[in-house]
């Protein structure tokens, strides 16, 4: 069985990373960051934690856009071509096959939306250009666009030398050259000199932490929005599918939160009042909302988050995960691939 899952996390995962969209979203979000550090720059705030707040939500985008379109790829086109029939009718349980499909696109996603990680942390670090007299980061203009060249003219050669797929590898490329760049930065300051690792860390430099945390957070809500479109997919077609996925990603939040302060306002005791404020109670208690997963506005403030919020919502997730693949299976058992 382990065999089958992971021959099947395999093939979902190199199917993934060799589409287009990765590369066009990989580049599209790399570029919106780098624009970013200058059109921040119009706040009465600290712009350098508005900033974070539009990196956050940047990689958000990005990460519903690449799930959305990676999970419908690897299951509901599979089920029109009719290729899901050739794996299921080997001994390869249903379960297995949606379990399996499910981790390849998470794996994929993982490794597209490491690149821009490493792209927002080095324009946290760079900061936000607030005045034209603004000194520019040296190392990590040097280090990012060498780390960004590297990648792209390296997997332009492999893939014109052995025919190795241009978009695999390039993906793998900027994901290890921006990692490099990282690195680099964090032991050299913004004048060249050395610096201790654990600069960017520090208690007067606290960005770094913020992003890392609110990025782990939000990587939850992706692996919530590729469940999502695995359970979606199993019925609809590639297109209803994303429809649907970009609709549950930006609509059941706002319902959530409508429904909330819906609840709060109504204050009357009439029976008209307690039935809608029942309602609305009922309506927020039962929609599935990952908004508690977006912290960007709480660290945008300088807020810090207590562990057992981490834990309790990363305890969340998960089950409702496992919630969302137990519905995935249960639609897919019955369904018609032949």
């Amino acid at each position: 069985m382990l065999t089958q899952l992971f021959a099947i996390i395999r093939n979902t995962f190199v199917e993934s990373v060799r589409q287009p969209i990765m590369v066009v979203l990989i580049l599209a979000g790399s570029l919106l960051l780098v624009l970013s550090t200058a059109g921040a720059a119009n706040t009465m705030d600290d712009d350098n934690l508005i900033f974070i707040q539009i990196g956050l939500s940047t990689l958000l985008i990005c990460g519903l856009i690449m799930a959305a379109f990676t999970a419908t790829g690897v299951l509901s086109l599979e089920i029109e071509n009719k290729t899901a029939l050739t794996v299921i009718s080997k001994p390869v349980t249903r379960p297995l096959f949606i379990i399996g499909k499910y981790l390849g696109v998470c794996a994929a996603l993982s490794v597209a939306m490491w690149p821009l990680l490493m792209a927002l942390l080095l324009c946290v670090r760079h900061g936000v250009m607030q005045t034209a007299s603004h000194e520019a980061d040296g190392p990590v203009l040097v280090f990012g666009i060498v780390g960004f060249l590297i990648a792209i003219i390296g997997s332009m050669l492999v893939n014109y030398l052995y025919r190795w797929p241009f978009v695999s590898t390039f993906v793998f490329s900027l994901a290890a050259t921006m990692t490099a760049a990282v690195l680099l930065v964090l032991v050299v300051d913004s004048h060249w000199d050395l610096q201790p690792i654990t600069s960017e860390f520090t208690i007067d430099r606290p960005k770094f932490p913020s992003v890392l945390l609110g990025a782990a957070l939000l990587y939850e809500a992706l692996l919530i929005y590729s469940a999502v479109a695995i359970v979606v997919s199993t019925r609809l077609n590639q297109v209803m599918t994303i429809i649907v996925s970009f609709g549950y990603g930006y609509l059941m939040p706002i319902i959530s939160s409508l429904s909330a302060k819906l609840a709060a306002s109504i204050t009357g005791n009439g029976p008209v009042d307690l039935i809608g404020k029942a309602l609305a109670t009922l309506v927020y208690h039962t929609t599935p909302d990952v908004s508690f997963l977006w912290v960007a506005d709480d660290l945008s403030t300088g807020l810090s988050l207590s562990a057992d919020y981490v834990i309790t919502v990363t305890i969340y997730s998960s089950l409702f995960i496992v919630a969302l693949l137990g519905i995935a299976i249960a639609l897919f058992q019955e369904r018609e691939v032949g």
